[in-house]
């Protein structure tokens, strides 16, 4: 049985495991925004009845509008670009590492005696890198493309001359966004960590629609 030990790669693997904290962070920002869009949107008659014929519409529009902004900013930052000069969270920054000639030698030495172990890391980077390449590189590849236009054109910056505009739908984008959810669970996985962010995204839902019964209230109690 051989012992393969490289004291640098341990190093980075217990980098990359505090790294994955950040990317975790940066996905609940994401879902306190979206769920929260989502829940507005779904019960859009109940707003416009309680608010339409009031100047507060104004304000519930604005309030949208930032929700659905923050989130476009928040899968760009997981799906931005490499960088030689900033060391920031992205996508890419895991999906060369768990490729890397070094970190595979040492996951298959490591655990040569625990063919499970070895299964499961196989399955979860096959399905990691799935999911980077479906965006990245695949037929959906105009989502990300379309989402980097709006941040870089529109949010970021004021672009006068060149407006960006989509063709993406809800439903790609909210696919788009759930793939995300379960990318950053794939990578917790491949540095042995187990999270589970869909019971997170659950709760965010959960207050998303507790406002939402709030604003139900309102409504009877002003009918009554």
């Amino acid at each position: 049985m051989s012992h393969f030990f490289s004291e640098d790669i341990e190093k980075s693997i217990e980098k990359y495991r505090e790294y994955i904290i950040l990317y975790r962070n940066e996905m609940d920002i994401c879902m306190q925004n979206w769920e929260l869009f989502e829940e507005f949107q779904k019960n859009s008659d109940l707003f416009n009845k309680i608010l339409g014929k009031t100047t507060a519409i104004h304000s519930f529009n604005t309030i949208q509008y930032s929700l659905i902004q923050i989130t476009w900013l928040g899968l760009m930052k997981l799906w931005d670009d490499d960088n030689q000069h900033n060391n920031n969270v992205r996508f890419r920054l895991l999906y060369t590492f768990i490729n890397s000639k070094n970190y595979l030698e040492f996951m298959k030495n490591r655990y040569e005696d625990y063919p499970d172990v070895i299964v499961n890391f196989n399955k979860n980077k096959k399905e990691f890198k799935k999911l980077y390449n479906k965006y990245f590189n695949g037929k959906y590849n105009h989502i990300y493309k379309e989402l980097k236009n709006i941040r870089n054109k529109m949010l970021a910056h004021a672009d006068m001359d060149n407006r960006p505009t989509y063709t993406h739908s809800m439903d790609e984008l909210r696919e788009f966004y759930a793939d995300s959810i379960r990318m950053i669970e794939t990578a917790y996985a491949l540095f042995n960590v187990g999270i589970n962010l869909e019971e997170r995204r659950k709760i965010v839902r959960r207050n998303a629609n507790r406002f939402v019964a709030v604003m139900k209230g309102l409504e009877t109690s002003s009918e009554g």
